[in-house]
This record gives structure tokens, C-alpha cells and sequence, in this order.
């Protein structure tokens, strides 16, 4: 499901062969994935879907799991079955809130929350876009993660690659809880 063509990934490497193109789609996918946790989003194949979850009340927000949020589709009380006002309801990158900053109703999964949230390939940041060929480029060149070879291929330890510098890099958009 990559965002990135395997060309991107060759181009930034250095290499022109194609003798181990199966092994880099990989290493291409996996720096894609560890990206997507990491900053907690979802990286979409094709246009941007809606998202549809169940989230926890009692609190003056509601916190999605995929960030940035894009779009607000519906917020819909579960106990009651009451789908509430959009005008009422705000939202930002990371949280969605009530005008008046009053509480959510108490209860687990209290919430069905829908809507957009993540990237694709067209709207994937820069920023993001060179800290997943970075990886791929440490992956290849197995800097400061490989911890074996099998018939399989290199196994990974992507924690060990994505030092402390890769964090810094991701700094931007990862979306924290705040104080609000």
C-alpha cells in the first residue's frame, strides 16, 4: 500500500538495479507503517475514506484515533441514539469539542464518531514523505537496525533505525492530547 513509488525509494537510495526491488517494496511498506503509528494517522491507497469509530464520553473532547482530522461527518450519542447537531460541534487536527466546552455524556465507546482523517499519496507532507524514504535508506543499507538475515530477508528492529533524529523529523505531526 505504498505511498511512495518504489522509484522515489531507488531514486533517494542511489541505486538503478532492480536485483533487489522485492526486498526495498518492503522495506518501503514497513517504513510507511511505522510512520502511520507513529504519528498515530492512516495512510490511505486511493482517495481519503471515512473513518467510523467508537470512542469514550465523560470528557469535554472527544479524541479520535487517526489524526489530522479533515472532516466531521456525524457525532452520534450511543445510549440514546442521538446524533448531535454539527453546528454545536468543533473540531481541530487532533480533537473534537463542543461550542460551549461542556462535557460529553459518561460512558465507554459512548461515541460513534465518522469522519476523514489521514493522507494519501497526493496529500502526504514533505516532511513526512522524506522521513519514510530515510528509513527506507537506513533499512537498505541496514544502519543501525538489522538484527538478523534468514531466507526470508533482513529482520529489522525499525525502533533502533528511527533514532532520535527520525523522531525530531516527525516532531511536526504527531498530534498530542492538550489541556483543553
Amino acid at each position: 500500500m505504498s505511498l511512495l513509488t518504489l522509484a522515489n525509494a531507488k531514486e533517494y537510495i542511489g541505486i538503478s538495479h532492480v536485483q533487489k526491488d522485492t526486498v526495498l517494496q518492503i522495506m518501503l511498506d514497513m517504513a510507511e507503517a511505522w510512520v502511520e503509528k507513529a504519528v498515530e494517522t492512516i495512510f490511505h491507497s486511493g482517495s481519503i475514506a471515512q473513518t467510523t469509530e467508537y470512542v469514550n464520553g465523560g470528557q469535554r473532547n472527544l479524541w479520535p484515533s487517526y489524526k489530522p482530522i479533515l472532516s466531521l461527518v456525524s457525532v452520534t450519542e450511543r445510549t440514546s441514539g442521538d446524533e448531535l447537531d454539527l453546528d454545536y460541534i468543533r473540531w481541530t487536527t487532533n480533537r473534537i469539542f463542543k461550542d460551549d466546552e461542556t462535557f460529553f455524556a459518561t460512558g465507554s465507546d459512548e461515541f460513534e464518531i465518522v469522519y476523514t482523517a489521514g493522507y494519501n499519496a497526493s496529500s502526504l507532507p514533505a516532511g513526512l514523505k522524506l522521513v519514510i524514504l530515510d528509513l527506507t535508506y537506513r533499512a537498505y543499507w541496514n544502519l543501525g537496525g538489522k538484527k538478523s538475515d534468514s531466507g526470508a530477508g533482513s529482520d529489522i528492529d525499525w525502533e533502533k533505525i528511527a533514532d532520535s533524529d527520525i523522531m525530531q523529523k516527525l516532531e511536526p505531526f504527531i498530534f498530542r492530547k492538550g489541556f483543553f
